[in-house]
């Protein structure tokens, strides 16, 4: 595994130059930053000046490790793997954070992590909570504040999933960008029509009905110069996604809720049902991936080859559309094959 060069930096200005380079201490340096540390201002730069600081005070040698937009629920991180690496080749004796919750959140994975630490006869140093795993009191503190930790972060997500389902039961938009059509109104949490946009669902909904192909309406548009919200090309996925969308009829799907909005609706009932009629008849026509998938419960997008779920109506990296079909091979097993959904 590569990893790019991370030097050594040692401090001889700071009255330590009676240590011979080859006898001080060799230490890892953890900073890490999650999406709403930085919303916080927690920075790097804070992190990294606290424990350059504390380094110099101790003439200490160190690596820097840095780890920017990454959450720390689990050990997925590259600077971390990096550091786990190094800890394995042996090229520092302790690891020094500025808090404990740097290294992670997840108490199952931080054990273990600390175990093997400790198998490496690696310390870890917190200067935020002066804990210092070479003492057993230090050991103690670590594993309760990791405990907390994973209590903190248990507490937060029942939270976010509360206040979710309530926006869910009041019928609230989720989040992320509106459909093509809408607005978001952050005040109320709910959609409301762009009188632009809705005209354009209208013409790519009558133009379907009339075209009964995908490839037609988007070149249609594009000819027409009709822009999409990102001003790129019509996409054959783009228009089977907005016809497939039942929110132009008024009704909006929250988790396990649905509410009708009258003031929503952008498509005539009668032209969405028909339009949704030649879809599905237009499926027979469509070519079927032939590569069996036996062995693992894996799935791959017909269109670019990316993982999905099972259960995904499209394809949530170049949004084709999926189909998963059940049939038998010759050996009498169920296998799943994916349907491309396209034209």
């Amino acid at each position: 595994m590569s990893h790019p060069p991370n030097p050594i930096r040692s401090h001889d200005e700071n009255n330590h130059d009676d240590i011979p380079v080859r006898e001080r201490k060799r230490v890892a340096l953890y900073i890490r930053v999650s999406s709403m540390d930085q919303v916080k201002n927690y920075s790097l730069g804070v992190q990294e000046r606290r424990l350059k600081d504390y380094c110099k005070s101790q003439g200490y040698l160190y690596r820097i490790y840095r780890e920017e937009g990454k959450s720390g629920c689990n050990g997925d991180r590259p600077a971390y793997q990096h550091m786990v690496d190094d800890a394995l080749a042996g090229k520092f004796e302790t690891i020094v954070i500025d808090k404990l919750d740097r290294l992670g959140r997840n108490t199952v994975e931080m054990a273990e992590f600390y175990a093997l630490m400790d198998s490496l006869d690696i310390n870890i140093i917190s200067i935020s909570e002066m804990i210092d795993t070479s003492t057993w009191i230090g050991r103690i503190f670590l594993f309760i504040l990791s405990i907390i930790a994973e209590m903190e972060r248990e507490r937060l997500m029942e939270r976010s999933k509360a206040g979710k389902e309530a926006r869910q039961q009041e019928g609230k938009w989720h989040g992320g960008p509106p459909p093509f059509g809408y607005d978001y109104d952050s005040e109320s949490g709910l959609l409301y029509i762009n009188e632009e946009e809705s005209e354009v669902v209208q013409q790519i909904f009558h133009k379907y009905l009339e075209y009964e192909s995908l490839s037609q309406v988007a070149n249609y548009l594009t000819d027409e110069e009709i822009p999409s919200r990102n001003g790129g090309k019509w996409a054959q996925t783009t228009i089977r996604g907005i016809l497939s969308r039942e929110t132009y009829i008024g009704k909006q799907k929250q988790g396990e809720y649905e509410h009708f909005y009258e003031d929503m609706i952008i498509v005539d009932g009668v032209v969405f049902e028909e339009a949704q009629r030649i879809l599905q008849e237009r499926k027979k026509y469509s070519p079927k991936v032939k590569h069996q998938r036996t062995y693992t419960n894996e799935f791959f997008c017909y269109h670019c080859g990316r993982r999905v779920n099972e259960y995904m109506r499209f394809c949530s990296h170049c949004g084709g559309g999926l189909e998963f079909i059940d049939i038998a091979d010759n050996r009498g097993t169920s296998s799943m094959l994916m349907d491309s959904g396209m034209h």
